[in-house]
């Protein structure tokens, strides 16, 4: 198992390419949660705070690596 220290380690050292991490109430920040959510934000790896984007990003990539073929739209195309 990795340690706290070692997970901020990571992340500082490009080591850790996406952070999950999702936020508890109070949001104080001596938290572990809120320092990995804070690092990952300062050294520009991308964070998902919500477990819906995780699982949603989990099936496109899982389709993606599926071999079908993918489209992708913008948000302004799915209103019409």
């Amino acid at each position: 198992m990795v340690s706290d220290d070692e997970m901020i380690e990571m992340i500082k050292k490009d080591k850790i390419s996406l952070v999950i991490n999702t936020p508890t109430r109070g949001k104080i920040p001596e938290r572990l949660g809120f320092i990995l959510r804070r690092t990952a934000i300062e050294y520009n790896i991308p964070c998902i705070t919500s477990l819906d984007t995780a699982r949603s990003m989990i099936s496109i990539l899982e389709h993606m690596t599926s071999g079908e073929e993918t489209e992708i739209y913008s948000l302004d195309e799915y209103s019409n």
